[in-house]
């Protein structure tokens, strides 16, 4: 900015310039004054012009810092002098999965792990108490549920430039999210951890040393166990590799430095044995390893070291107890035979004399093969090779007699690698056994024949099981919809005339062809769910529900019906049950709809007890008990003994004055049994009935309770926040189209219709909707296809889509869903459901 001379001198220049006026003629005081005034006047101006000039500088300043704060790579937040944050840009919501109006007035230290928050405290004073302070690390949990790792590092903003650290003061957070290097971190932790254990628990010595191009070794590494064979630190090891040579025994130095030397110039495995002097104690250590050379010339040899002191004592041992051993197996029932590396015989006992019929000095000047018989010769090269590689061996082959007979010998053979190598092999005579095991092949082949014949003839009764199970599930969904679609068309109609109806004879009669409606459509769901637990496919929510609530709502819907048989329905729960709950209260109330149902049903007068009751109730769970007590017509023993089987009643005959298809008591008891429970009936012919069931349920943590909140009516939210949106119903049945147009007609909607898939396509690509209802099942294009055609559209991809259809089978809504529908919605359906369905989809905050 410029002085206030050269602001002066500037006027006085441009005084000339900025009037035409002279000055009046007067006294001379007054001519100066005036002049004076219009250089101040200038100076004022340049003044304005500068001012507007710096501000329009500070102005994109300010815009600058703006974007670069919203848009940097960092988290950055501004907190005030109590933690609470007063400024955030977009990368941080981004971290944490929210908006920054959800973000800005809360407590920074509300998004850390709870461990974390003390210790971000302490270093937030810290902060404060210094220009800039030293960064820490912290944990923070999304709005999704995610935890990230976060490093934080924070600056310090004082009110106007005060270094108190007063009121005013303010700091500004920097986080870099180091979740995936934190990652990286713990896995290679975890890995180095699984190493370390995985090498401890091998039973050998493990070792790597290093052989430097200019020849120098180096140990690199030393598994704990190769340190204890030795008796040496692992420090001293790795700091000097002469410290293991001068273990070495001073006899074997020779042999180890000639393996060594091998080893190196032919590239192949190091193997050596030899002694090391442990203290005062000679131990025999095996010593394998194999090289890989490195670009720098470097070669790594990797190796295991293994103890065979007690394997070279037991060789000792064992040469020491041979003649001692000959003299036992020449008193054993089996054949014994000594043999050479090369299968020279050098031993035989006198049974094995006795078996062959050869002399022990005609045995003496044979080798093993030659008492094989022309038939098995072939074979006993190998048998020989795998004893002497394995140590051991167990086989079976034909031996040769003197006279030329052959007999079936089981062969022990043991080789030792002492003085040479020493094979010793017992023999026994199992030609008995052999011919029961030739009868016993026989008939196990027999068995066999018998056994692939009965599989073939059960995986022929198993296909057809399956393609009549198949035809079935076709014949229900087909079925399901072919009954669903007029349904929907009756209910909805049904539904619309109530509402505009007011004559009172017609209102009951719509009002009975509804509840004869929804007692066909009982009837369907009854047919779908048995089809369901016979295939296993029933699956249970295990969801969190209020247990009063669930039963007040079957009473009320109960309730009508007893009323209008004259009967007085009370119901009651224990007091010492808990009212949250975890598990299916859908299956819960339909359980207790078709026990209340049949109740009202088989009652002509009297009252129905309705009884929730606790069997135990224990820290996580409670078993619950339904009684269900009617003063009804009663069943004797023997109908009670038909009662749950499927498509039956106590009363099976074609005239029972009941009606029903049995189908609601069988129900009630698979879905019981998959809630680990049961059902049954205690019952007198003419004095009523009490049918009971048990449920096992989960309980609902105390700090995660339930709230009982009313649900808002759909109907005026959706004029009240969507009036105006555009929704496609896309509908081939013109009945069920004009149904769903007269039950959005109300709500102040913008309702088009399309009369299949491919009108459908053609209306998105006009026009974008805010909601499309899409029938499945439709000529031209089906809704499955149309679903696909949309979502490939630029704008089509994120337009709600609901499949409201008559296909009400779990795979046909697995197929909406992945076909990319938002959502499925059964028919028949209700207004109620409908609005609801509408209005999450359209409002704003439930698109959230």
């Amino acid at each position: 900015m410029e002085s206030r001379d050269e602001l002066k001198r500037r006027a006085e220049g441009l005084l000339p310039a900025a009037t035409n006026i002279e000055p009046a003629p007067g006294p001379e005081e007054a001519a100066r004054l005036i002049q004076d005034l219009r250089v101040h006047q200038i100076e004022l101006e340049l003044q304005n012009e500068e001012l507007r000039h710096t501000e329009a500088q500070l102005s994109a300043s300010r815009d600058r810092y703006r974007h670069l704060f919203d848009n940097a790579p960092v988290s950055y937040l501004v907190l005030d002098a109590s933690t609470t944050i007063i400024e955030v840009n977009e990368t941080f919501c981004n971290l944490v999965g929210r908006d920054g109006d959800d973000i800005i007035g809360k407590g920074f230290a509300d998004f850390l792990a709870p461990p974390d928050r003390h210790s971000f405290l302490s270093r937030f004073r810290a902060w404060l108490a210094q220009p800039v302070g030293k960064a820490m690390e912290v944990t923070i949990l999304s709005a999704q549920g995610e935890w990230r790792h976060v490093q934080v590092g924070g600056v310090t903003s004082r009110a106007g430039g005060d270094t108190g650290g007063g009121g005013g003061d303010s700091l500004l957070l920097a986080l870099t999210d180091v979740s995936e290097s934190h990652r990286l971190h713990m896995a290679v932790e975890t890995a180095n951890r699984e190493r370390e254990a995985l090498i401890e628990a091998i039973p050998v010595g493990v070792y790597r040393y290093r052989m430097l191009a200019a020849g120098n070794v180096r140990f690199e590494y030393v598994s704990p166990l190769w340190c204890q064979q030795l008796g040496v630190e692992r420090d001293a090891v790795l700091g000097d590799n002469n410290v293991v040579e001068s273990l070495i025994h001073p006899d074997d130095r020779t042999s180890f430095a000639t393996a060594n030397a091998a080893a190196r110039k032919g590239g192949g495995q190091f193997r050596w044995e030899g002694r090391f002097v442990v203290g005062s104690e000679i131990r025999w250590m095996r010593l394998s390893s194999t090289p890989s050379w490195q670009a720098n010339g470097d070669i790594l040899w990797d190796g295991i070291q293994e103890n065979i002191t007690h394997r070279k004592q037991a060789e000792v041992a064992l040469r020491e107890g041979q003649e001692a051993f000959l003299s036992i197996v020449n008193t054993t029932l089996d054949g014994f035979v000594g043999a050479d590396s090369g299968g020279k015989l050098t031993e035989a006992n006198l049974r094995y004399c006795q078996q062959s019929g050869f002399s022990r000095a005609e045995l003496l000047t044979m080798r093993l093969h030659d008492l094989e018989s022309p038939s098995t010769r072939p074979q006993f090269p190998d048998h020989l090779r795998r004893v002497i590689e394995t140590g051991s061996a167990q086989f079976e082959t034909i031996h040769r007699r003197r006279d030329g007979s052959t007999w079936h010998v089981e062969v022990s053979a043991t080789y030792r690698p002492v003085a040479g190598g020493r094979m010793f092999v017992f023999l026994r005579d199992v030609s008995e056994r052999h011919h029961a095991r030739a009868a016993l092949e026989g008939r196990r082949s027999w068995l066999e024949s018998q056994v692939r014949q009965r599989t073939a003839e059960l995986e022929q009764a198993r296909d057809a099981a399956e393609a009549a199970n198949r035809a079935k599930s076709i014949f229900l969904a087909n079925m399901s919809h072919e009954l669903r679609t007029p349904m929907n068309g009756i209910m909805g109609m049904t539904e619309l005339a109530l509402r505009h109806t007011s004559d009172p004879k017609i209102a009951d009669w719509l009002a009975k062809s509804k509840a004869s409606s929804l007692h066909l459509l009982g009837v369907i769901n009854d047919i779908l769910d048995i089809s369901k637990i016979e295939a296993d496919r029933i699956v249970l929510e295990k969801a969190p529900f209020l247990l009063r609530s669930v039963i007040s709502g079957v009473m009320e819907m109960q309730r009508g019906a007893a009323e209008a048989k004259g009967l007085q329905l009370y119901w009651g729960v224990a007091p010492e049950l808990p009212e949250d709950l975890v598990g299916d209260s859908v299956r819960l109330s339909q359980i207790l709809i078709n026990l209340t149902s049949n109740a009202i049903k088989f009652s002509a007068q009297g009252r129905i007890q309705v009884r929730v009751l606790a069997e135990a109730i224990g820290s996580q769970e409670v078993r619950l008990r339904l009684e269900v007590e009617d003063q009804g017509i009663g069943i004797d023993d023997e109908q009670l003994s038909r009662l749950f089987h499927p498509f039956t009643q106590a009363d099976s005959s074609t005239t029972r004055k009941y009606g029903g298809t049995g189908l609601g008591l069988i129900i009630s008891k698979r879905l019981a049994t998959l809630m680990d429970g049961d059902v049954g009936a205690v019952s007198e012919k003419g004095c009523g009935s009490t049918f009971w069931a048990t449920l096992r349920l989960g309980l609902i943590p105390p700090e995660q309770l339930l709230a009982d909140e009313a649900l808002p009516d759909a109907v005026e939210l959706l004029r009240r926040d969507c009036a105006g949106k555009r929704v496609l119903i896309v509908e081939d049945d013109p009945v069920n189209r004009e149904v769903a147009e007269l039950l959005l007609g109300d709500t102040g909607l913008v309702i088009e219709t399309a009369n299949d898939g491919a009108e459908a396509v053609a209306a998105e690509q006009r026009g974008s909707y805010d909601l499309i209802l899409m029938d499945i099942q439709m000529p031209v294009m089906n809704g499955l296809d149309a679903t696909r055609a949309i979502r490939a559209m630029p704008h089509g991809r994120d337009v709600p889509i609901v499949a409201m259809t008559a296909n009400a089978m779990e795979e046909d809504r697995r197929a909406s869903l992945e076909a990319g529908a938002s959502d499925h919605l059964g028919k028949p359906v209700t207004a109620d459901a409908l609005h609801q369905c509408v209005l999450r989809w359209l409002r704003p905050l439930r698109r959230h």
